[in-house]
């Protein structure tokens, strides 16, 4: 237990500073006046539902790729299985404005 305690920190230790340098990027979603904001409900159901989930799904695809990577080499796909598997999601929990686009 205390093993799998120190992965998920180093874990989330490795893919900070990749959050803070990604979210700053434009990933097409409306910003500052542009946008209607969400209601109180649907951020709150964000930060408790839908974002736990989302880290799950990323890193549940995080380590598919890497077992995928092999098999995405041969095929010349790794573009595509990476950004199925890892970006989708990390944009998903990160880049998009909170209580919006689900």
């Amino acid at each position: 237990m205390k093993k799998q305690l120190i992965g998920l920190i180093v874990l989330v230790l490795f893919f900070c500073p990749a959050f803070t340098l990604c979210a700053q990027t434009d990933m097409g979603y409306p910003v500052g006046n542009e946008r209607e904001p969400a209601s109180g409900e649907a951020m709150i159901a964000d930060v408790l539902i839908v974002r736990p989930i989302t880290f799950a799904a990323l890193v549940l695809g995080a380590g598919i790729s890497i077992v995928a990577t092999p098999f995405a080499l041969a095929s010349g796909t790794t573009k595509e299985v990476y950004g199925r598997l890892v970006e989708d999601p990390f944009d998903f929990m990160v880049v998009r404005p909170l209580g919006e686009g689900w």
